[in-house]
């Protein structure tokens, strides 16, 4: 008995030690034979690379404001189209979050623009991928987290 009780006090304990928001915590979806190798990454400028993007991003150093850059790579020589879905952000924070360019049909990404906050900021992006040969779509998703920012943008709160 101490024993099973010892492994879901672990457990439980290895679950809800990470940095960053619950949404982080997903299996990815698997993609239909066309779009096959289809992946979603994430960037922030300042404070990131593409070199190391992933479906989840947070920016490096803290300023007043960043770009997120969300860019969906497809198998080359194929046609797609996406459908974006950008979630406000709830008040008082509705501001801080604008899109900038893409985020429609035909781009294959989708770019914010997210002020700085006294709070953390995070929000999920979805599109759904439509290979338009074969009609088979792919859901991903991607997270940023822009964590509080004070002084107008020089340190981390």
């Amino acid at each position: 008995m101490k024993i099973r009780l010892l492994a879901a006090a672990v457990t439980l304990t290895a679950a809800g030690a990470h940095a960053g928001p619950a949404s982080l915590q997903r299996s990815p979806a698997i993609a239909p034979d066309s779009l096959s190798g289809t992946v979603i990454k994430c960037w922030t400028t300042p404070g990131g690379s593409s070199g190391s993007a992933t479906d989840y991003c947070v920016p490096s150093v803290p300023a007043s404001g960043y770009a997120v850059n969300i860019q969906v790579y497809a198998p080359a020589g194929g046609t797609y189209s996406y459908a974006w879905t950008v979630p406000a952000l709830p008040p008082p924070f509705g501001a801080k979050q604008s899109i900038f360019s893409g985020c429609i049909s035909t781009t294959s990404y989708c770019n914010l623009a997210v002020g700085s906050a006294g709070s953390d900021l995070d929000n999920t992006i979805f599109v759904t991928v439509t290979d338009t040969a074969t009609s088979e779509t792919l859901p991903l998703e991607a997270t940023y987290w822009i964590p509080a920012v004070c002084g107008g943008g020089s340190s981390w709160c």
